[in-house]
């Protein structure tokens, strides 16, 4: 018994000493804190700094409708997450399907039914790709198709 007692009070003794010596940096900053402090006193009075631009929006170019296509395709097939079958598309790949979709929604084919993936499963009633995919083309692919509901 006498032994785990010595081995339990050297541990502790261990983790005591341990703690004493790292003081996670808290006693530096507090001297640099207060030099700086030192520093502002004797120094000129702090002049007011010039403010911030202000943040602007960019204006996408809007001249490339295949471009705005794969952003709005990539940004809707990245929603999905876990739940995209095609996550390592190709830009040419999509733009295929892309035209696919809007050549079936122009078809009249009703939009839950368009499947423009090979061996896509519905899910919940929808191909979630291709209805991504067809959702991308309708906004930038298929002017046909501007103004008509599906």
């Amino acid at each position: 018994m006498p032994k785990v007692t010595a081995a339990a009070a050297a541990l502790v003794l261990v983790l005591a000493l341990a703690g004493c010596g790292d003081d996670g940096g808290d006693a530096s900053d507090r001297n640099n804190a207060a030099d700086a402090g030192a520093d502002r006193s004797t120094s000129a009075p702090d002049t007011p700094s010039a403010s911030p631009e202000p943040l602007v929006a960019e204006s996408p170019d809007t001249s490339d409708p295949e471009e705005l296509f794969l952003a709005e395709a990539r940004a809707r097939l990245f929603g999905l997450g876990s739940a995209t079958t095609i996550p390592n598309a190709t830009d040419e790949q999509l733009l295929v399907a892309g035209h696919e979709a809007c050549a079936a929604l122009i078809a009249e084919t009703p939009f839950t039914d368009v499947s423009v993936i090979s061996g896509e499963e519905r899910v919940q009633g929808s191909y979630l790709d291709s209805a991504a995919i067809a959702s991308a083309g309708l906004l930038y692919l298929c002017p046909e198709m501007n103004g008509k509901t599906l």
